[in-house]
């Protein structure tokens, strides 16, 4: 089980940035969670970029930065599988917002 924080992207000019954090239960043996980025290119959502990581202890924390197109409409989404006796959980949160 985890427990989610989910950041909203931040634009400041043409700097975008996205972050999501997942925080493990003890319950859990270790959590795995990958941040994708994606852009709206007026027909689907286009993939970016991604970032992983994993933790055994605590909140793993993850985080992209990238240029934004002013009027793009962005997309983040944070994927996490805890682990508890071999056994994954996935759970999955994602957060749009257009850079202006």
């Amino acid at each position: 089980r985890t427990d989610y924080v989910y950041v909203p992207g931040i634009f400041v000019g043409n700097a975008g940035n996205v972050t999501g954090s997942a925080r493990k239960h003890a319950t859990a043996s270790h959590i795995v969670g990958t941040l994708y980025l994606y852009k709206w290119n007026g027909t689907e959502y286009e993939y970016m970029d991604e970032v992983s990581g994993s933790k055994t202890v605590g909140t793993l924390g993850l985080e992209i930065n990238f240029y934004c197109q002013e009027g793009v409409q962005y997309k983040g989404v944070l994927e996490v599988v805890a682990y508890t006796n071999n056994i994954g959980e996935f759970e999955s949160i994602y957060y749009c917002e257009t850079c202006d």
